[in-house]
């Protein structure tokens, strides 16, 4: 359970929330859904989720939420197919704020395949009050 605290603790302010605004044929609906920082530079950011989130958006719609930092984004890739989408946070679009989150931790990658005994995390942000990842870790030993 420690490694598990410590992991969520490494990676909090890697997980995103994001805010769409989509149209189907009748209406426009406003929606949200997780990300997670993939590439973090001076210049811009690059934040991956799923692609359902971005799905029918309104191009100049979306938002990314760095905690209480809401910053305009754009849609680079959307493929439902494989439930994959990635948003571009450019520094230019707001300067200001851009710079109070461009220490922001990305999310590190493995090539490494996952054996008996490796920890593998699932990031994602609830609906807490006060931003949390998660209240309470838990551990989920999977399927034999």
């Amino acid at each position: 359970m420690e490694l598990c605290r410590q992991v969520i603790q490494a990676h909090r302010k890697s997980v995103v929330k994001i805010d769409v605004s989509q149209q189907d044929q009748q209406r426009v609906n406003s929606g949200h859904g997780t990300g997670f920082i993939v590439h973090m530079d001076p210049k811009f950011c690059l934040v991956m989720t799923c692609g359902h989130v971005l799905r029918d958006h309104i191009p100049g719609s979306i938002s990314v939420s760095f905690g209480s930092i809401s910053i305009k984004a754009s849609v680079v890739l959307c493929d439902e197919d494989r439930e994959v989408g990635l948003v571009r946070v450019d520094a230019s679009s707001d300067p200001q704020r851009f710079g109070s989150i461009v220490n922001y931790p990305r999310v590190d990658w493995s090539n490494v395949e996952a054996g008996p005994k490796h920890l593998i995390a699932i990031l994602a942000r609830t609906a807490d009050a006060e931003g949390y990842v998660c209240n309470s870790p838990s551990v989920f030993h999977g399927y034999t």
